[in-house]
């Protein structure tokens, strides 16, 4: 049995003065996951994000968000993750006037920014150790050995260090297009580097 509470609430500014174009947005958002019978899972997102570019020829974005996690351990529970970008449409310079009849676009972008999951990768309390009972080994709480009840740690080991698993993410792109967008072409190179993942020892 599976349920679900979802809730998102945001706000956005959006301005047009002269050749100067200038967008806001500003959003929260949180979910409760409650399988059967587990205690209940809550990610939460604060976003903020910014959009500027003039004459539809400079442009600049950015973006913040920080994330939460209930099933992190204490201060480990919230994430900062960002990106930036930069764009220049070249064929609307003065200097490609010329190539007006066949050049609708020629566009260069370039972004950076750090990404992040934990939500699939987090586990059920993973940083909360739990026991169970045992009679042949584990820890004895009785000083009679023979009919002692032992406690033994349950696999796998708590690790109070999780987080958010983390991406550095670049891409470098342009965007071309000719004969009043009849065609149109697309180019990218990206670089990911990955770190703080979870895995399992070899």
């Amino acid at each position: 049995n599976f349920q679900q509470l979802w809730g998102k609430i945001g706000v956005d500014y959006e301005r047009q003065w002269g050749l100067h174009h200038f967008k806001a947005g500003l959003s929260a958002d949180t979910r409760q996951n409650i399988n059967n019978y587990d205690l209940p899972s809550l990610p939460s997102n604060i976003l903020e994000s910014l959009q500027y570019d003039y004459d539809k020829r400079y442009f600049v974005q950015a973006s913040v968000a920080q994330s939460y996690y209930n099933r992190y351990a204490p201060g480990r529970r919230w994430g900062a993750f960002y990106a930036v970008g930069l764009g220049w449409d070249i064929a609307r310079e003065s200097f490609m006037e010329s190539a007006n009849g066949w050049l609708d676009q020629l566009k260069i972008r370039a972004v950076y920014g750090r990404t992040g999951n934990g939500v699939d990768n987090s586990g059920y309390y993973a940083y909360y150790p739990t026991y169970s009972e045992t009679a042949n080994s584990g820890y004895l709480w009785s000083p009679n050995l023979t009919h002692a009840t032992a406690t033994r740690p349950n696999a796998p080991m708590a690790n109070p260090f999780l987080s958010w698993e983390k991406a550095d993410k670049a891409d470098i792109g342009i965007d071309a297009s000719f004969f009043n967008h009849r065609l149109t072409l697309q180019a990218d190179y990206y670089n990911d580097r990955y770190f703080d993942l979870l895995q399992q020892r070899g």
